[in-house]
């Protein structure tokens, strides 16, 4: 199943032009997927959403409003069940509606959450709409990544 960006647009979704969302077809089991495009060129930002994967991410923000030229804090925690995960690497960005993005760097504090700082423009973006963060992370386990 894949749906284009203006059947994403059609669905009263708000994604960027030339997003693709496409499904997996359950029966084709676990493992690594590679993804090819002939005319792909560039850089991808890809988003997995996985509903039965058994590990997951978690992040949160001390508060839900940040203020121009504060600074904003995230923490992370990968999890395995209920069972807290130790990340390989986590890092990420935070975007503005307007497309600005702030590297997020972080560090692991010593009970294994990982946090990261940022410091917010003084200029916020003209552009309406919400600030959006993403994280990444690597996690080795049961000889996999």
């Amino acid at each position: 199943m894949a749906a284009d960006h203006a059947a994403l647009q059609a669905a009263g979704t708000d994604f960027p032009s030339g997003t693709i969302a496409f499904r997996l077809r359950p029966e084709l089991g676990d493992g690594a997927v590679q993804l090819r495009n002939a005319n792909a060129s560039g850089r991808y930002l890809v988003h997995v959403f996985e509903p039965e994967s058994p590990v997951r991410m978690l992040l949160t923000s001390g508060r839900d409003l940040a203020l121009n030229g504060g600074q904003l804090e995230i923490s992370g925690r990968l999890f395995e069940g209920d069972r807290p995960l130790q990340a390989r690497r986590l890092g990420g960005l935070l975007t503005s509606p307007d497309g600005r993005s702030f590297d997020l760097e972080f560090s692991s504090n010593a009970d294994g959450e990982l946090l990261a700082r940022v410091d917010l423009p003084e200029a916020a973006s003209a552009v309406p709409g919400l600030w959006e963060v993403h994280a990444f992370a690597v996690h080795e386990g049961r000889g996999r990544r």
